[in-house]
């Protein structure tokens, strides 16, 4: 390969680390916006890391561009829908089910919080768009995702087609759906938006993976990692001038999801050179194990967040008692990782991707 151009592939090489730095920067920031923890420690000097944080739902953008373009290479290989379907839901469903089961369990039944009709609607996976509890909106958002890919791919991809502009038909149309929607049923937008203003970021990575798989690089390398860079920076210090409000600071997550998805592979892909040829990173390495169960620690941590806050030892803003949360919620969704893929690969009858 030509060292001066740009490979669009480096995401895909390092897309289980990507996934991995994607959930940890998701927890870090839940910890800011949920238990209230101060990341800059009352110093001044570390205010940046604190706003660092502060954009770290952002690793769900990187999450969703992801996914769109790791669809493309499962997809590509067997066009089958039913078999494609079949797959993802049991990427999905087994692993959420397997974490939540005892803790909705119990809060419906035992402490008759919403009794069997609340724990059948959690189980369903579908709780977030009845009742706008986003607690585990992710999960809500990427199933309806994972149902529309083979007919966005379809529609991307058709023969004689232009997928760039096919692309910008659909992004078009989803950014019209949602204006349409906060027009017309303004309460079901203003409760689901933080799934809906992320469609966008999701179907260019549909469109953007056929690029990813073929291997295609663009000419001027150090211009491109310059651009990466600059725009992912400039993304963190738009959000903290805080210009940007409601549903147009949503849809500019769209451009930081995809700038840091390179700039974080970019940064291991040099901390892999920095080894002289010796193999991945010790951070590359720790990124990506964590990447190969980024979805069962995603409900993992929201799950055992959820119960350290019912209870009498949280404490508001307490770095600690969160961190063991963190902690885990490692642990757990490790566990429920290896309980799990055995029948997922059952079902799909294929070892799982990363």
């Amino acid at each position: 390969m030509d060292e001066s151009r740009f490979d669009l592939n480096i995401i895909s090489k390092y897309r289980a680390p990507l996934y991995g730095i994607s959930i940890f920067w998701i927890m870090l920031f839940h910890g800011y916006a949920k238990n209230l923890v101060d990341y800059s420690f009352g110093q001044s000097w570390l205010q940046w890391f604190y706003e660092f944080i502060k954009v770290g739902n952002v690793g769900v953008d990187i999450f969703l561009f992801l996914s769109g373009v790791c669809l493309y290479f499962s997809f590509v290989k067997n066009h089958d829908h039913y078999a494609f379907i079949k797959k993802r839901l049991a990427r999905v469903y087994i692993p959420v089910i397997a974490v939540f089961f005892i803790w909705w369990f119990f809060k419906s039944i035992i402490q008759h919080s919403g009794g069997w009709t609340y724990l059948l609607s959690r189980l369903s996976l579908m709780h977030f768009w009845l009742t706008y509890d986003a607690s585990v909106w992710f999960v809500s958002l990427i199933i309806i995702l994972y149902f529309a890919y083979p007919y966005i791919h379809d529609f991307l991809f058709a023969k004689g087609a232009n997928p760039e502009i096919r692309c910008v038909i659909l992004v078009l149309g989803a950014l019209l759906m949602n204006h349409i929607l906060g027009r017309i049923w303004p309460g079901f937008f203003d409760g689901t938006e933080i799934a809906l203003t992320r469609i966008p970021v999701f179907i260019i990575g549909c469109w953007f993976g056929k690029y990813v798989y073929e291997k295609k690089t663009l000419p001027y390398k150090n211009l491109w990692i310059a651009l990466a860079v600059i725009v992912a920076v400039a993304f963190i210090y738009i959000c903290f001038l805080g210009v940007l409000h409601g549903v147009v600071r949503r849809y500019f997550y769209t451009v930081g999801g995809i700038a840091w998805a390179y700039v974080w592979s970019l940064a291991f892909a040099g901390l892999d050179q920095l080894r002289g040829g010796k193999g991945a990173s010790y951070l590359g390495r720790f990124m990506g194990w964590l990447g190969g169960f980024s979805l069962e620690l995603y409900v993992s941590h929201i799950m055992l967040n959820q119960v350290y806050r019912s209870f009498g030892f949280y404490n508001e803003g307490w770095l600690p008692g969160y961190l063991v949360v963190v902690a885990l919620a490692i642990l757990l969704a490790f566990a429920a990782y290896k309980l799990t893929d055995p029948f997922i690969k059952r079902i799909s009858g294929k070892p799982r991707a990363a």
